[in-house]
């Protein structure tokens, strides 16, 4: 029997009431999630009752509960003694990023735990390991804690996406896309892409209860070159109706009447991850290193899920390993009103990918070679003989992007000249300083290996993701995301 889920959901749930109660609460005779927990004061450094000991402590407390979640050892984080110190130094070392089912050697014999649920479980032996770290001040301040719990919890439900036994697809007629985007008039153009023009519109939808209603939608018209590819790849448009995963962008249906070809998409209200970072409208404010993160973090989650899929044969590819883009680009990560991220742009280019000439997109070619592609594809490679490492590397120059805010499209050598400088002096200057420096400086050395010149030697999807999470987590500072 599980039985660890419901207990961790509902023990971290009470818990993350406490702290945000312990956040909101100045002062106070005694430390908040100790008396939750029944604890004994703590007896640190410094003088007991103070904000920063109190905090201190708190935190460390919570740690110890984790263990016993994990370890099915109830009640042992109640006896503050020199047995207890012992118990928790041995359970340490086998809490460690880059070798997650370490973590059953400690792990309570009686619980059934598949992949999904391991990964559950090492996030929270991670969240321990921090939690107990010897000196006070390098452990994560409640605020980050409360956040890492409500994600942690949050992410059980949403299982990271999943798969609809049924399309989720309308067919929408020519007449009535044409209506949504007032006849595709030029000032409802979001953006030109390699594929084609995506236009803003507004669907009229009429509930059951006879009250008028609509969402705006974004529809993409494709060029003429791909209407005639349509016939070759429609069936694998009810493929991506079924992909559903917070870090996609969510296809809704599409137009066919023979001369004209139009996807309709969710519409994302600050657009692409492009416009925000490189755009020179003046009204385009410099993204924060708080949400930077929590972009990077949000696109890598969706890479990782189309590469699960692949590897599980979803798509049909011919070839094990097929990646899904050919560079993948901050143009290809989209923003709602949360700056929560989804990619888009994996449909087309996968279903039917055209072929890779030199001077075909001269915007994305600079010198001998695409800026977002692998130094292995270069023209007259063809897409559909790209693999999932060369999404990574797209992404490790992205990566790259961030830290430093210059674009690769600038004929920037992807590297930036990182290695042969300082962290201080490749940071992007309209951070004003305002970042993490430990944080900035393990996504460089991220970034530096998803761009590695051997595809074997770049990381997969799935580790970039765990990475982030873990400087994420772990490199607090005050400018982390929230």
């Amino acid at each position: 029997m599980n039985v660890f889920h419901p207990l961790s959901t509902v023990r971290l749930g009470s818990l993350s009431e406490v702290c945000t109660a312990q956040v909101q609460v100045q002062g106070g005779s005694q430390n908040g999630i100790s008396r939750f927990l029944r604890l004994p004061r703590g007896s640190e450094q410094g003088t007991l009752g103070t904000s920063k000991i109190t905090c201190a402590y708190d935190v460390y407390c919570c740690g110890k509960l984790f263990l016993e979640l994990i370890t099915g050892n109830r009640g042992i984080s109640a006896a503050n003694n020199s047995n207890t110190e012992d118990w928790m130094a041995n359970l340490l070392p086998y809490i460690v990023p880059d070798n997650k089912k370490l973590i059953l050697s400690i792990l309570d014999p009686s619980l059934i735990i598949d992949d999904h649920l391991l990964n559950k479980v090492w996030k929270v032996a991670f969240v321990a390991k921090a939690c107990l770290s010897p000196k006070p001040s390098d452990r994560p301040q409640m605020p980050r804690l409360v956040t890492a719990l409500k994600q942690n919890i949050a992410e059980s439900f949403t299982n990271y996406g999943k798969m609809l036994v049924q399309p989720n697809v309308r067919i929408f007629s020519f007449s009535e896309l044409k209506v949504a985007t007032r006849n595709l008039e030029s000032d409802t153009i979001l953006g030109k892409g390699e594929y084609g023009t995506v236009y803003q519109g507004w669907l009229d939808v009429k509930s059951k209860s006879n009250s008028n209603g609509g969402s705006v939608v974004a529809v993409k018209k494709l060029h003429s070159t791909e209407i005639l590819r349509f016939h070759k790849w429609k069936l694998s448009v009810n493929l991506l109706g079924r992909l559903s995963h917070p870090n996609l962008l969510k296809f809704l249906g599409y137009c066919w009447d023979k001369k004209e070809l139009l996807l309709v998409y969710e519409f994302m209200q600050l657009r692409s991850l492009e416009n925000l970072l490189f755009g020179r409208d003046s009204a385009v404010q410099p993204l924060p290193w708080d949400i930077r993160l929590k972009i990077s973090i949000g696109a890598a989650r969706g890479l990782s899920f189309l590469h699960a899929l692949e590897r599980q044969g979803f798509f049909g590819q011919k070839r094990k390993g097929q990646g899904f883009y050919k560079h993948f680009q901050p143009s290809n990560i989209l923003l709602d009103g949360s700056y929560n991220a989804k990619i888009s742009g994996f449909g087309v280019a996968y279903i039917d990918p055209p072929e890779l000439v030199e001077g075909a997109h001269p915007y994305y070619y600079l010198r001998g070679k695409y800026v977002y592609a692998a130094p292995q594809y270069v023209p007259p490679t063809r897409s559909n003989d790209l693999y999932v490492d060369n999404d990574v590397y797209g992404f490790g120059v992205i990566l790259m992007e961030m830290l430093t805010g210059v674009s690769a499209k600038a004929g920037r050598q992807p590297r930036f000249g990182i290695e042969s400088r300082n962290l201080e002096s490749i940071m992007d200057p309209r951070l004003d300083g305002k970042y993490a420096s430990e944080a900035a400086a393990q996504i460089v050395q991220l970034a530096l290996k998803c761009i590695q010149i051997l595809p074997e030697d770049r990381p997969s999807m799935k580790e970039v993701v765990d990475t982030l999470e873990r400087i994420e987590f772990t490199n607090e500072g005050p400018y982390i995301a929230s």
